[in-house]
């Protein structure tokens, strides 16, 4: 049998999918490693519609991006002050994705 590269540190699934029932199980068994549910994290006042795993990777990457960006401009002599105003828009954005998913 050949060898399969699974992580030992286990598998985090994302996105709807993972809301189906029984996902986490089926990939713990198939995989025979650890696997959790990701939920989106490290964005203040996000709204409840949004803290679910279908947003978790978009949530992810506009964390990503918005930090690169800072980590860009501060490495060209940017002032730290704009990480807070760079967040408030995320947020914002997400918002209004929100308001939209909810009407």
């Amino acid at each position: 049998f050949a060898q399969r590269a699974v992580p030992p540190a286990g598998v985090v699934l994302a996105g709807g999918t993972a809301n189906l029932r029984g996902m986490d199980t089926l990939f713990r068994e198939g995989l025979e490693t650890p696997v959790r549910v990701a939920l989106p994290r490290g964005v203040e006042g996000l709204p409840r519609e949004m803290q679910d795993p279908s947003y978790s990777a978009v949530v992810g990457a506009l964390l990503w991006g918005t930090r690169q960006a800072i980590s860009h401009r501060l490495a060209r002599g940017a002032q730290n002050g704009h990480k807070g105003r760079h967040m408030s828009v995320v947020v914002n954005w997400l918002r209004e994705r929100a308001r939209r998913v909810a009407l």
